[in-house]
Formats: structure tokens, sequence, C-alpha cells
């Protein structure tokens, strides 16, 4: 019986995987949040700081790669630079790659940044 969900368990995760990450559901709805853009050491290295929080969200492209190009929108690029350099602080509207977890960085992408500055305001 444990096998046989077992390899159930198994045929279904290669099931998504063969899936294309682009045809790929959000998690849930795309929200904004008012935060600060910084590249990190670790993965993903692209965070956002929800300012008034000590939560933080991993920034990955919309098919769920870190380390694209694709990662930030090309206005976020003009300032900051192709992989954040500069902190940059504005609103993100962010969608959900998958459900938040207490205590856990939450992975999202980038859909939309408005109100930007550089730097640490």
């Amino acid at each position: 019986m444990i096998a046989r969900c077992l390899a159930s368990c198994v045929m279904m995760g290669a099931l998504l995987a063969a899936i294309p990450a682009e045809a790929k559901p959000f998690s849930g709805a795309c929200y904004t949040v008012h935060g600060r853009l910084t590249q990190t050491n670790g993965t993903p290295s692209l965070r956002i700081w929800k300012i008034g929080t000590r939560h933080k969200l991993g920034v990955f492209d919309c098919t769920g790669k870190d380390e694209s190009a694709k990662a930030l929108p090309g206005n976020v690029k003009v300032i900051a630079g192709t992989f954040a350099q500069a902190q940059v602080t504005g609103d993100f509207l962010v969608c959900p790659l998958r459900t938040e977890r207490l205590g856990e960085m939450q992975p999202v992408c980038i859909r939309k940044a408005t109100h930007l500055v550089r730097g640490a305001p």
C-alpha cells in the first residue's frame, strides 16, 4: 500500500515537472509590496525586504529561474543594473511562485515596479 502510494507520488511529481514553467499558474494573487530590492549572497541572490517587517521575498523570473536576466523589469534594470548592483526602493507588483510559509523566504516574480529610488532612503 505504501509502495503504491509512493510510486503514485513520484509519478505525479514527474508529471508536474514536465509541464513547461510558463504554463504553471502562480500560487496566489499578485500584490503590491513597498520594499527594498538588493543583491545578496545566496540563492536567490535578488531579494526584496518588505519595509516595516522582517519578511524577505526571493526574486525569480516568472518561470521560476533565479539568476535570470528576465527577473527584473526594464525600469528596475535602468536604475539598479541588470542584476541589481545598486539597492532600489519602490513599489513592486509581485506574484507568488509558492504559497507563503511561516519563517521562510517566499519566492516571487516581479511583474511591475513603480516609484523607484536608487539607494537606501
